[in-house]
């Protein structure tokens, strides 16, 4: 089994263990302890900058990887606000692409990372994990993928989708800042970066 896929598994399987101890519905959650407003990333009303990109249409289908994740990654609505490349991706191959965007002001860590699920009922499943086992709050983004949600905490925003076969979480981060310096419609962008990547993976 290759490593993406044993990250996959590993993150399912813990539900067996963890179930017991995973929050059921209820009220929604006080601010974590990141100190994070719960209304700071509410969805932008701008709709140029709060639609997402369109979404994959072709139900079931397989993806494959290749061997450069920063090639094929669209980073526009990101680099939008961060138009200059740091420097050398800090890791670039067929599991993840990190790398230092900057604006005039501010420097980012942007992280694409891809995982190859064995089916798209699997890749519903790891979403469903990953929100109930969330330490924050997970919030639904629709129309990203075949079904999304995105978190943040004190240093990043990351939004967690698949479609088909194909698991992709994407981070933004600001280790010196925090996430209160980013706009509020962050969320939104990591999303139409996931589905300018899907759509690029699938051609």
């Amino acid at each position: 089994m290759g490593q993406p896929a044993r990250r996959v598994a590993s993150v399912l399987s813990g539900t067996l263990l963890l179930t017991g101890l995973a929050g059921c519905g209820g009220a929604d959650p006080k601010p974590d302890a990141s100190g994070v407003p719960a209304d700071k990333y509410r969805p932008a009303t701008d709709a140029a900058t709060s639609a997402p990109a369109t979404a994959p249409t072709a139900a079931g289908r397989t993806y494959t990887l290749p061997s450069s994740i920063c090639a094929v990654a669209d980073l526009t609505a990101i680099t939008e606000l961060y138009p200059t490349f740091d420097g050398k991706p800090l890791a670039d191959s067929s599991g993840v692409c990190t790398r230092f965007l900057r604006s005039a002001k501010t420097v980012v860590v942007f992280t694409v990372d891809p995982q190859l699920a064995g089916s798209a009922k699997f890749g519903q499943e790891f979403l469903n994990t990953g929100r109930r086992l969330a330490k924050t709050k997970t919030t639904d983004l629709p129309g990203v993928g075949t079904d999304a949600y995105w978190t943040v905490d004190r240093y990043e925003v990351k939004v967690v989708t698949y479609d088909g076969n194909l698991i992709l979480e994407v981070s933004i981060s600001l280790p010196n800042k925090g996430t209160d310096a980013l706009p509020a419609d962050t969320p939104q962008r990591l999303g139409r970066v996931a589905n300018g990547t899907f759509a690029k993976l699938a051609r």
